[in-house]
Formats: C-alpha cells, sequence, structure tokens
C-alpha cells in the first residue's frame, strides 16, 4: 500500500481470478465502499482478461478448417473480433473535471457502458444502495479478514503518520452463496467415489438428520410407533403409514400429530377430573384388588324343598366360615355360563351362584337358568356372625305360578 497523495490510497490487491491490479481509494471511504471500488476494479480487470481469451479463441478457429468454410466465416469472425477488441484510455470523470481513470472503448470510440464509471475521488458521491458489500465478498491482509474495524483502523494510522515506504498486499475474495458449487468444481479422483449429486447430496442430508433425532428422540418408547409386517411403519395415533424412521419422525413434529396429541391430553384430563381443561366427568374410583393367600374352600351344605302352598321349587345354601376375617360379610353374586371360564362350551341351560368370602376360594353352584322369585320372604339370604355361617333361600318361578 503506496501513499500517491494525502487524500488517496494505492491498494495493491489480487482479484478472485488470480490476476494482481491496483486501485485508489479515498482516505475518507466508508468500508463498504472500500468494498464496492475493489469489486469494480476486480469486474474491470478480469472482464478485459475473458475479451482477450475471446479474441484468442476466435483467432484459432480461423486458423482451422478448409478454405472454404474460412471464406464463409471471415467475414462474421473478423467482425466479432472487431467488437471485442477495445483499447483503454484516460478520460476525465463524468461528474468532475480534475481526475482521470481508465475508461474502454471500442474501435467505433463509444464508451462501454460496462465500463462508464466516476473516478475514485467521486466514488463516495454514490447513493447508496440496498446492496451490503460484506456479504458479496471480503479481503485478506496478512492472511487475516480486514474488518470493519480492522480498515478503519489502518485508514486512522495511515492518516495520522503516512509512510511511503510501507507496501501492504491485499486480496479480495468473492463469498460463496448458495451451498456447493456444482457446475465448476473439478472432476474427482478415481477411487473417490465420484461426484455426489443433488439428489444424492439430500439423501446423506436425510440420513444424517435421523441420526441425529434417534439420538435425542427413543422410537422404543413411542406408544404410537408401530411396525408392521412389510417392514413400513404406521402411526396409531392418526393411522399414517410411512416408509422409514425418519419420515416418521418428521410426521410427529407436523400439525396432524400435534392436533391428535393435543385431544388426547384434553381427553385424559377430561377422565381425570381437572377443571382448567374443560367441564369434568365424575371421577372413577377404582380399588386395587390385593393378592392374598387363600386357605381353601368353605364347608356347605345344599337343601331341595317346595313351597307349602304354592309348590315352588325352593334351593338353600348353607356355607360355614370359620376363619372369615374381622368386619367381613360372605357376599353372593349370579353369573351366566357365557361370563365363566372353566366349562367349555357353555350350557345356556345352567347359571352361576357365587358366593365369595376372604381368605376363602369362592365358590360357585351350578343351577337351572330359570326365573328366580324376588318377592318378600322368596329370597333370603342372613348371615350368621356369631356361628359365622352363611344361609341362602331361592324359589324359582313355575309356570303355574305365573298363571296364578
Amino acid at each position: 500500500m503506496d501513499p500517491q497523495s494525502s487524500s488517496q490510497i494505492s491498494y495493491v490487491f489480487r482479484t478472485p481470478r488470480g490476476k494482481s491490479t491496483v486501485a485508489n481509494i479515498p482516505l475518507t471511504a466508508s468500508y463498504d465502499t472500500f468494498l464496492r471500488s475493489l469489486l469494480e476494479r476486480a469486474a474491470h480487470i478480469d472482464r478485459e482478461f475473458d475479451d482477450a481469451q475471446s479474441v484468442n479463441y476466435q483467432m484459432s478457429r480461423l486458423t482451422i478448417g478448409v478454405h472454404r468454410k474460412l471464406v464463409q466465416e471471415a467475414g462474421r469472425l473478423v467482425r466479432r473480433r472487431t467488437d471485442l477488441n477495445r483499447y483503454v484510455e484516460n478520460r476525465a470523470c463524468q461528474n468532475c473535471d480534475e481526475h482521470t481513470r481508465e475508461a474502454s472503448y471500442n474501435r467505433t470510440g463509444e464508451l462501454d457502458s460496462e465500463s462508464n464509471y466516476n473516478c475514485s475521488s467521486c466514488i463516495t458521491s454514490f447513493s447508496n444502495s440496498s446492496v451490503n458489500f460484506s456479504n458479496l465478498a471480503y479481503v485478506v491482509l496478512n492472511g487475516k479478514v480486514l474488518g470493519r474495524n480492522e480498515y478503519e483502523h489502518l485508514t486512522q494510522k495511515f492518516s495520522e503518520s503516512p509512510s511511503p515506504e510501507t507496501v501492504h498486499h491485499i486480496s479480495l475474495r468473492v463469498r460463496m452463496r448458495g451451498g456447493v458449487d456444482r457446475q465448476n468444481r473439478v472432476g474427482s479422483k478415481f477411487g473417490g467415489g465420484g461426484v455426489s449429486s443433488e439428489q444424492q447430496s439430500e439423501r446423506e442430508r436425510k440420513e444424517r438428520l435421523r441420526q441425529l433425532a434417534l439420538e435425542t428422540v427413543d422410537l422404543a418408547k413411542d406408544p404410537y410407533l408401530m411396525r408392521n409386517h412389510l417392514g413400513t411403519y404406521e402411526c396409531k395415533l392418526c393411522l399414517t403409514l410411512h416408509t422409514n424412521e425418519g419420515n416418521y419422525l418428521a410426521h410427529t413434529q407436523g400439525k396432524k400429530h400435534q392436533a391428535g396429541l393435543a385431544r388426547r391430553a384434553a381427553m385424559e384430563a377430561k377422565l381425570q377430573g381437572k377443571q382448567d381443561v374443560g367441564p369434568s366427568l365424575p371421577v372413577q374410583t377404582t380399588t386395587k384388588t390385593v393378592q392374598r393367600v387363600k386357605i381353601g374352600r368353605p364347608g356347605y351344605e345344599i337343601s331341595k324343598s317346595r313351597h307349602h302352598e304354592t309348590n315352588q321349587r325352593c334351593l338353600s345354601f348353607q356355607l360355614h366360615f370359620p376363619e372369615i376375617d374381622a368386619n367381613c360379610q360372605p357376599r353372593h353374586r349370579f353369573m351366566s355360563a357365557f361370563e365363566q371360564r372353566k366349562e367349555s362350551p357353555p350350557d345356556r341351560r345352567y347359571q352361576y351362584l357365587l358366593i365369595a368370602a376372604e381368605p376363602y376360594e369362592t365358590v360357585a353352584f351350578k343351577i337351572p337358568n330359570e326365573k328366580i322369585d324376588r318377592e318378600e320372604g322368596k329370597f333370603v339370604t342372613n348371615w350368621n356372625e356369631k356361628e359365622r355361617t352363611f344361609t341362602l333361600t331361592l324359589y324359582f318361578v313355575d309356570d303355574v305360578t305365573q298363571k296364578m
């Protein structure tokens, strides 16, 4: 970096394509203006290089082929060469007549529209656009990125003590935007597997995200995930089908699955009687059955008789519970043949009378499946706590009784 005057600094830098050039930047220029000037100068140098390459390519095409083809294409190729052959000339700035800069002109004498720039002193007068040049390129000085603070410190240090002997070499680098450049990459080496396509990169990205998700989520504890016989995965909450675990994990973050979870949570909250969710249902009290050691079956006596007036059939059951728990009384119920699991197939002609008391085993008596008379005095139960005997007497409704 060599100072030419008290108001400008000449930067020797290398363009992104490897060409060396010089740019004159005012001391008062901001960091964005500094980057903009370097980008304009680099684009100008690289464009001249491309034009020279195009001219060499056209000349090489003129020397190849038969004479007839050369005559047919000579006029067009020479005309194209004339358009591409520009020369450089110093012209005055379009804003001020004091400074000059290099501008590109073609042979017709017309100024190239792409090189119609102002001088370095008038760069600061440009209207600042919405483009953030720090997002487009960055500058490297002595192996480190020259940021905004470093640039201001460098210009302030130079303005305080300008030194003509100091030379700084900088490099302009363009930021790569939009991911991997798949068009201008070099070829792969032998045995390297080839250059990955967009589909392969997308597949690799999904697999990487799936592995990261599996590290944080344990699918073995997911109550809604089910793997069917086809090897695919099903969501039992939403009744959806998924090809792999990653697809199911993406589904769990979707709107449908989240809405199903919220609906399930609201339903469970209502069953538990929470008032903050909505109108609560009556709380269902569940009693836990305690497993106790059974001491065997109680002793029992069965007697058959008939009523002395109606001649109804009567069954009387008397059971003895000498080891019954304190403050406990035997209980009874009727069970149909289809409820029991002891006899198979069930016989619908019979029903079962069950009598239970702790710590004895529950006993069942097989009786005819007929209607039982529930009138007063026809169905009697009695528990004698002193003798610890339980008596149950029942009468069947006969056809004669129904007719009466």
